[in-house]
């Protein structure tokens, strides 16, 4: 296996330990170096379902598995003499992945290409529009080029409503620490007296969706999206976060948004 590719994959990726346990039939648990370097005893349709979450080549996971695939390994990046389309298509995957706008000398040091390749390969991005699908090249005063999202795809009305909605409401502290307060006591008889002097930051939460009572007033639980994002496991009151496998990559990032 690749162990640098998928490390840096499974990181950006941003998969989480319940996913790909979920992938590879495991408990997040006893996820480790061991089950991870066993991926040549998994299915074919595990390893393949696996490369594809991490936009990996299956034979980068297995080695052996390249013989019985019909697409073998290899990326028009690292070929000198890829057509233009194939250029095109990875400068825009590059200017994507890009925190920011980058000029085509940073996009040459980059990639490890000639200026000049860099520049045909722009040329024929800007002149083919439609190979970036959703997405088009824009130029950033004064020498940076980005990609964006293009304007003819959606309606003004469209537009607006999609740039407008899902915003993600970030708690204040007092919520926070009325989450882990629903999490830790909420369960058990002391919650009551902590309930009696929070009550405006619990009924936030409860308008918001992060906190019901399902079976009694006194007794609420954080929502099972609450719980998964923060990757808590209440089965024996045991925290994931107390498992620590290792490899840091395998830990997604921890940040919640409400």
């Amino acid at each position: 296996m690749n162990r640098t590719l998928f490390w840096d994959r499974l990181h950006t990726s941003r998969l989480s330990l319940w996913e790909l346990g979920d992938l590879l039939g495991l408990h997040p648990h006893v996820l480790g170096f061991r089950e991870l370097n066993a991926l040549d005893q998994q299915p074919v349709r595990v390893v393949v379902d696996l490369a594809r979450r991490l936009d990996m080549h299956p034979a980068d996971l297995v080695d052996s598995i390249e013989s019985v695939l019909n697409n073998h390994r290899g990326t028009a990046s690292t070929d000198p003499t890829a057509e233009p389309t194939d250029d095109a298509l990875t400068i825009l995957t590059a200017l994507a992945a890009a925190v920011a706008a980058l000029t085509i000398d940073q996009l040459a040091d980059a990639l490890g290409w000639k200026l000049e390749r860099i520049q045909t390969a722009m040329n024929y991005a800007e002149e083919h529009p439609h190979l970036a699908g959703p997405l088009i090249l824009r130029r950033v005063p004064p020498h940076g080029y980005t990609v964006k999202p293009r304007l003819d795809r959606l309606t003004a009305e469209q537009h607006k409503a999609v740039t407008t909605s899902g915003h993600a409401k970030i708690m204040t502290v007092e919520q926070a620490n009325a989450v882990l307060a629903v999490i830790a006591l909420g369960h058990r008889p002391e919650y009551g007296d902590w309930h009696a002097e929070h009550t405006d930051a619990e009924q936030g939460l409860r308008a918001a969706g992060l906190i019901y009572n399902p079976y009694n007033h006194e007794k609420p639980k954080a929502a099972p999206e609450v719980l998964y994002s923060l990757r808590y496991d209440r089965t024996g009151d045991r925290d994931v976060t107390d498992y620590a496998p290792p490899p840091a990559a395998l830990r997604s990032d921890p940040s919640v948004a409400c």
